[in-house]
């Protein structure tokens, strides 16, 4: 999935054009998460795409001027239930025999 096809589902009255080569190095600055899942067994609650998603959605909102502190708060809230979800599965595995 393309980033920018993606934002244009949320935007579609917007236009950009990339005018920049790539940066030399930008490989360095990409972030791997497999320390932390295999030492910490750590794994995201959302999808790349989800994460995407939730965050053109935030901006869409927050363009429609919905008031930002309580945009946020939604945001927060919906992130801590899915936290909920996650545990109460993980705990629901531990403790079948």
């Amino acid at each position: 999935m393309r980033i920018v096809e993606r934002a244009k589902e949320y935007f579609p009255e917007l236009t950009w054009r990339i005018e920049a080569p790539p940066v030399e190095g930008a490989n360095l600055l990409a972030i791997d998460s497999t320390k932390a899942e295999t030492g910490l067994k750590w794994s995201p609650l959302l999808t790349t795409a989800e994460a995407i998603d939730w965050t053109f959605s935030w901006y869409q909102d927050y363009l429609g001027w919905q008031a930002a502190k309580k945009l946020t708060g939604n945001h927060i809230e919906k992130f801590f239930a899915r936290q909920q979800l996650a545990v109460q599965s993980l705990a629901g595995k531990h403790m079948q025999f």
